[in-house]
Formats: C-alpha cells, sequence, structure tokens
C-alpha cells in the first residue's frame, strides 16, 4: 500500500519550508531512514527521511517550491503499485502541465522561456506579458517572484517614477520568513523599550580572570556566553520577561530557553540554549559555540531553534554602541546589549578616570509588561553585571 510522504511539524512557529532539492526521483529505490530531499527553513537546513523502503512512485512537489506543513511532498510504495491517493501522482517532467491546467491562461502567447505554473498563473492576474520578463538567473525559470518584480518596476514606471540603475538580489528563506516576521512583529505587538547603562568594569575583569584561570577544563569563554548566563541566572525573577501572550491569558514560562541571534551568510538566525537557568558558564560557553557552528554551516535542527521563551541579541563586536531590537513574536521580551566602552568618570578637584560601560535596551510586549516590569528586569541584570565575580559564578 502506497505511503504519503508529507511535511512533518519543523518546530515551534515553523509553518513552511523550501524544498531545495530532490535526492531521489520517481521511480528510484529507497530506503526507510534514508534522506531523500534537503529541506530549507528561516532557522535550519533538514533531510527529509523515507518513513519505508520501497520505490518512489512519485514526487508532488517541484525543486524551489514552498510547501506548509501537511502539505504532500512524495508517495512511496512496491514497483509496480500504482498511486491514486488525495492528489494526481505526476511524473516527472509532466507536474508543469498538471499544475497549468488548474491555473487561468495568461492573455499572451507561451514563449521558449521556462515559466513555473505559478508564475504563468500570476501573470495573469497582473496582466503582465510573459515575454517580457527575464529570470532572476540566465537559464533558470521564470519565478512568481520574476513576474512581480517585472509589475513593481512598470508600475513604479506607469507612476512617472524615474527609477536608477539597478539589480536584484533575490531573498532566500532565512531572510524571506524573517521579513515576514519583523513585519508581524510591528503589526501584532504593542512594544516598547527600556534602556539602562551599566558600569561594566567587573565584568570584563570577571571574564579575563575566567580566561586566564579556566585551564583546559574550562572552554574560551565569549563575552556573549556571559550574557547568556547572567541572563539565565536574571530571567526566573521575572517571569513576565519570560512568557507569551497568549489571546486573553499570559503563559509564563518555567525555564529559560535562550534564544541568541547569530548573524551567518543565510541571514539572521537564533539557536536556542535550552534551559539556561540551570547551566554553568563552562557549559553555556560549550552550546553557544556549538550551536552557532551549526548555525552559521546551515547546520540546525528542529530541536535548536524551538521553544524559544526569550532572546538575546549582542551586537557589541560589531561597535553597536546600542540598539532597539524587535520583539521575536510569539515571545514577550527581548534583550538588545551594546558594545562595551571607555568612557570618562569626572571626579572631584577636576580629577577623572576611565570606566567601562555598557548599554543594554529591553524591548518588550505591552500586552504582558508595563514600563516598571522592564526596568525591574533590567536593574537586576545591572547589578548582576556591576556585582560580578569569579566567587560569583558557577564554572
Amino acid at each position: 500500500m502506497a505511503t504519503e510522504i508529507v511535511l512533518p511539524v519543523l518546530g515551534e512557529a515553523i509553518g513552511e519550508a523550501v524544498l531545495v532539492r530532490w535526492y531521489k526521483r520517481a521511480g528510484e529505490a529507497v530506503r526507510r531512514g534514508e534522506e531523500i530531499a534537503e529541506l530549507e527553513t528561516d532557522k535550519a537546513t533538514l533531510g527529509l527521511e523515507c518513513p519505508e523502503d520501497g520505490v518512489l512512485l512519485a514526487l508532488m512537489v517541484e525543486e524551489g517550491a514552498s510547501v506548509h506543513i501537511g502539505e504532500l511532498l512524495a508517495v512511496v510504495g512496491q514497483e509496480g503499485e500504482v498511486y491514486s491517493g488525495r492528489e494526481k501522482a505526476v511524473e516527472a517532467g509532466e507536474a508543469d502541465a498538471a499544475l497549468s491546467a488548474a491555473a487561468p491562461a495568461s492573455p499572451f502567447e507561451e514563449t521558449e522561456q521556462r515559466i513555473s505554473p505559478a508564475a504563468r498563473k500570476r501573470a495573469g492576474e497582473l496582466g503582465v506579458d510573459i515575454r517580457q520578463v527575464t529570470p532572476s538567473a540566465p537559464g533558470a525559470r521564470i519565478t512568481s517572484e520574476d513576474v512581480e518584480r517585472y509589475a513593481g518596476v512598470k508600475m513604479a514606471e506607469g507612476a512617472g517614477t524615474e527609477l536608477p540603475p539597478f539589480h536584484i538580489v533575490e531573498l532566500n528563506e532565512v531572510r524571506r520568513i524573517t521579513a515576514r516576521r519583523m513585519s508581524e512583529s510591528v503589526r501584532t505587538i504593542p512594544q516598547f523599550s527600556v534602556s539602562v547603562e551599566s558600569d561594566a568594569g567587573s565584568l570584563m575583569r570577571t571574564l579575563e580572570e575566567v580566561r586566564t584561570k579556566g585551564g583546559e577544563s574550562i572552554p574560551r569563554v565569549s563575552l556573549t556566553a556571559l550574557w547568556v548566563y547572567l541572563v539565565g541566572q536574571v530571567l526566573p525573577r521575572h517571569p513576565l520577561a519570560n512568557a507569551r501572550f497568549d489571546g486573553e491569558r499570559v503563559l509564563l514560562f518555567e525555564t529559560v530557553n535562550l534564544a541568541v541571534a547569530v548573524a551567518t551568510p543565510r541571514g539572521l538566525v537564533a539557536p536556542v540554549i535550552h534551559a539556561a537557568e540551570r547551566l554553568t558558564l563552562s557549559e553555556a560557553a560549550r552550546q553557544l559555540e556549538e550551536a552557532a557552528g551549526r548555525a552559521r554551516e546551515g547546520k540546525l535542527t528542529p530541536g535548536d531553534v524551538s521553544g524559544a521563551t526569550f532572546t538575546l541579541s549582542n551586537l557589541g563586536m560589531f561597535g553597536v554602541g546600542s540598539f532597539v531590537p524587535l520583539v521575536n513574536p510569539p515571545q514577550s521580551a527581548i534583550l538588545g546589549v551594546g558594545m562595551v566602552r571607555t568612557a570618562s568618570l569626572g571626579l572631584l578637584k577636576g580629577e577623572t578616570r576611565p570606566v567601562q560601560t555598557v548599554t543594554l535596551t529591553l524591548a518588550a510586549d505591552h500586552r504582558v509588561m508595563d514600563g516598571a516590569d522592564a526596568a525591574r528586569f533590567l536593574g537586576d541584570l545591572k547589578s548582576a553585571i556591576e556585582g560580578c565575580s569569579l566567587e560569583q559564578i558557577r564554572l
């Protein structure tokens, strides 16, 4: 009996993915547990495993297509078996024809340029002559994005707007979904921000002591790892910052799953350090280093990006003094950390002495937190920073 392979649940807040490539073709033998396709979400690149031994009877989705949770991707069965399930199975090369039948025809005649069924449908909706559309890469098929880009340019020209020379940079899945989620953040969350400046002298001295005295048993601790450790210790005392708005109620989480923003060549991703409040500094440093490495290599797993309750974004290493981050829905708060700066503190008799300071900014969901709640969290974190010492840290 044929088995349908659908897009599984990939993690919290992940509703769709892009099927990057098929490793197998229709008619090829497959084994249970074998990866048959590569999927890409805004958080990770994942493999799609075959659920049983057999033969791929049909591939239902083209490479490069966006797919949603529960959508049928492929069918596996026994050699010679005919599939006649919820969707008509199509062989490779026949997908365009099958999908085109359901799409309204473009009012313009076909060309020799290859075009996806979705793009053909979109061209008909926008009244675009597909003969005038060029793909984003030479030899590639025209996509819906190509049609919409062309339509946007033509509308701008029609409005009398003269566009300077430009080139197109297509959004990858990470940047596309990040753009959508940040738009959702601004549109749906009434957010505010509160900032505080802290003396970072003790923090930096402690970091240097850890690096000097830690020995081989302690991994090299980055400043971000120390932030992870301190936030993990402070956040449990402020449950409204470790929460989410859920319609008519607020969910207060009993553990700190700390998402840490990491810049990668594909865009911004946020692997999660689970149960951060239980970790020693060395455990936090090790987990952060491993997760950041997987993020930059595009090898995050669903477990790496699921269940976040709070987000930390540190831009200090880029020389940023302070910034206001956007709350990452459905979380209630995000902490933005700037660089540690050296400033001059005025003393009596006109004397000065150098001090190290850091600016912390908490952006929060006003449906969950008030300004006083945010101020209390930042006040406790400031105290933890200014009182930081080797004796108080669990290595």
